[in-house]
């Protein structure tokens, strides 16, 4: 779970760099909503791209153990499209 109080340090943080959220989202490609969504604390942010954005946004620190075998979890693209796979909190935001 997230710590309420370091939500609230982040998002006071951003107003007063001055910086919109949806801009540090666009900068850092990430989807709008799913920030927003991680620092509402709507999201637990436990793995995939909502565990990403709070690793950038300084609410989580970024594990850095062994992975168990398999594909990247940074890197979840398909092999034949070459587009990047949705995570299951952004197939979510876009229900």
């Amino acid at each position: 779970m997230l710590s309420t109080v370091r939500l609230l340090q982040v998002r006071a943080a951003f107003s007063a760099a001055g910086v919109s959220v949806a801009d540090w989202a666009r900068q850092n490609r990430f989807p709008v909503q799913l920030v927003y969504a991680v620092l509402q604390g709507r999201i637990q942010a436990s793995r995939g791209e909502s565990h990403r954005i709070a690793v950038a946004l300084g609410i989580k620190d970024a594990y850095t153990g062994p992975l168990p075998p398999g594909r990247s979890p940074v890197e979840a693209v398909d092999d034949e499209s070459g587009e990047r796979h949705r995570s299951k909190e952004e197939a979510a935001m876009k229900a």
